[in-house]
């Protein structure tokens, strides 16, 4: 499992499809890495991103925030690791959630100002809402890390999600701290001594697992890693093509004829209710 899997669909694709996917993906990350896709930094600015980003998969569903559910969770596993172990979300009111978490946030102007300690933290705190929220289908890491690192560019920051990629100890290290970030929000100060319920008490013991095993390397401190003041631009920075926006994506939607309330910012996903109610959610 690479970092760019790990949010992998379960559906039934042979390895040549998921690297052809992979490929396609990656190289509309490398698009956004010149040509950033900015906005107010809304729900519909991440919805853009979501979009940008899986407009090749349509399995992903892309820019389409999913829908209530009884259950959200998704089995994860570590790379060269034994054990996997589950992940609970959020599980209704998704599209609210998002809006909420992200006018509260406050945008790029929350971040101007403070140090690279101060960003980190504001970041982790968002990223992990963002991420307990697991607002789409699939592609909720991939899209958090752009979303995030243009956040931080256009506050002054550069934000290098790269150092985590490196090895699987380097990537081990994301998602344990990933998963520690929404299991705590999942289940708010549950330990094993006080944990009401089996899934809790083994959310409380995965997160001690991960602390022990991993060593106690907390979301915030990957990010001030990555994390650096950046506030002159380079040569190379300024020579970079202007910037679409989110607004002109979902316009550019709307003209290929795939817009129109599902694709809109406020979509909901009543076209796929049928499809979600017979396959469930679905436990990665």
């Amino acid at each position: 499992m690479s970092l760019d899997e790990d949010d992998a669909s379960s559906w039934d694709v042979g390895p040549a499809q998921e690297r052809k996917e992979a490929d396609l993906v990656s190289n509309r990350l490398s698009e956004l890495y010149e040509k950033p896709l900015t906005g107010k930094f809304d729900a519909a600015h991440l919805q853009a991103i979501h979009g940008y980003i899986f407009q090749d998969v349509p399995r992903h569903q892309p820019g389409v925030v999913r829908g209530d559910s009884d259950l959200w969770a998704k089995n994860r596993a570590l790379e060269d690791r034994a054990g996997v172990y589950e992940v609970r979300y959020l599980a209704e009111g998704v599209t609210a959630k998002l809006k909420a978490i992200l006018d509260d946030f406050g945008g790029p102007g929350a971040l101007r100002g403070l140090s690279a300690d101060d960003a980190a933290t504001k970041l982790a705190r968002l990223y992990g809402d963002l991420d307990h929220t697991h607002g789409f289908y699939e592609g909720n890491s991939r899209t958090l890390r752009e979303f995030t690192r243009t956040l931080a560019a256009e506050a002054g920051f550069s934000l290098d999600w790269t150092g985590t990629n490196v090895t699987a100890e380097h990537r081990n290290a994301l998602y344990a701290a990933r998963d520690v970030e929404v299991l705590s929000r999942h289940y708010p100060g549950v330990t094993p001594e006080n944990a009401g319920t089996r899934d809790a008490y083994e959310a409380a013991l995965q997160v001690e697992s991960f602390r022990k095993g991993l060593g106690d390397q907390p979301l915030r401190d990957l990010i001030r890693a990555a994390l650096t003041e950046s506030r002159t631009l380079t040569p190379a920075q300024e020579q970079r093509p202007k910037a679409d926006t989110a607004e002109s994506y979902w316009a550019g939607v709307a003209r290929k004829g795939q817009g129109g309330d599902a694709g809109s910012p406020d979509a909901t996903i009543e076209q796929d209710a049928a499809k979600q109610a017979t396959r469930g959610p679905r436990l990665k």
